[in-house]
């Protein structure tokens, strides 16, 4: 299969603005990928690539991008899941919608080990703005809904979830208070 060609649709539909056409583009490869055996590294590249440009970070609904990862994880060698992680916490303050941020916080979460994925979430606590920090608490708690979560997982969690019911923004410590609240009912 010619990735490349895929990869130019997705491209210029985006460039074009053209959302419908994004979303077709992002389902024929999100499609053709769960055909193969494994994430083919050429398009892997290539998504990544075209991720790193502005213009995808800027788009108001990347979530399609998102899926194809989430969709295919299973299919991704562990090098491709560490880029992807790495990728997305660089990014994650570039987000504007919530289905994307939503996505990227689960796909950390079940692509690294939990205390990688508690130290992602520290620093993006201390690097990322309203509103993708707004999210945040709900990436926290998703984490500890997983079979892996330990006692000292969960008592990273907790603190951080703390932390953020003092952030300044009321949006984000009110997120974050309603998050530690589910966790803390969930104990």
């Amino acid at each position: 299969m010619n990735w490349q060609d895929q990869v130019n649709a997705l491209r210029n539909a985006i460039v074009g603005g053209d959302s419908e056409a994004q979303q077709l583009q992002f389902y024929a490869i999100d499609s053709a990928v769960g055909e193969c055996e494994k994430f083919p590294q050429e398009l892997f590249d290539a998504l990544m690539a075209m991720f790193a440009q502005l213009k995808i970070k800027k788009c108001d609904d990347v979530s399609g991008y998102f899926r194809v990862f989430e969709n295919n994880l299973d299919l991704m060698a562990d090098s491709q899941r560490a880029v992807l992680s790495e990728s997305i916490e660089s990014t994650f303050g570039d987000l504007s919608d919530p289905a994307s941020m939503v996505l990227a916080l689960e796909i950390l979460v079940h692509s690294q080990s939990p205390a990688q994925v508690v130290q992602q979430l520290r620093r993006m606590a201390t690097s990322t703005t309203k509103p993708p920090l707004s999210v945040l608490p709900y990436g926290v708690r998703y984490l500890l809904e997983q079979d892996e979560a330990t006692e000292p997982i969960y008592e990273q969690c907790v603190k951080l979830l703390q932390r953020l019911t003092e952030h300044h923004d009321k949006q984000v410590s009110s997120q974050a208070n309603v998050e530690l609240q589910r966790v803390l009912r969930g104990s």
